[in-house]
């Protein structure tokens, strides 16, 4: 064999190829959350992607894993205060299999933005 020829496994090419699609994807969410969440503003790219990573694994847990999904979930956590699966009443809704998990969060968020704008009014 030529020493000096590298060769790469076919996994540690996939996993290079997965590690590139999810920075990608963080990227994607991040300017979707920016443009949604002022504080995010003061927040840097690297924090923001941890954030996402740290969500995206959350999302998971409730069959969400779209990245339209886990920007949805991104948003809600971004709402509670990253505290909205430690709520019974989200968890118990985005765990209650009685549909598509991503159209619940979607459902989920469009109530709380209804009550929130019958609030201001």
């Amino acid at each position: 064999m030529d020493a000096s020829v590298l060769r790469f496994s076919r996994t540690f090419i996939d996993n290079v190829g997965r590690e590139e699609r999810l920075a990608q994807s963080d990227r994607r969410v991040e300017t979707f959350l920016r443009g949604r969440v002022a504080e995010l503003s003061s927040i840097s790219a690297s924090d923001v992607h941890a954030f996402i990573r740290q969500q995206r694994h959350v999302s998971y847990g409730y069959k969400i894993r779209s990245e339209q999904g886990v920007g949805l979930f991104c948003l809600l956590q971004c709402a509670m205060d990253g505290q909205a699966n430690a709520m019974p009443e989200i968890d118990g809704f985005l765990r209650r299999h009685m549909g598509e998990p991503e159209q619940d969060l979607r459902n989920l968020i469009n109530a709380m933005g209804e009550l929130a704008q019958g609030i201001a009014e």
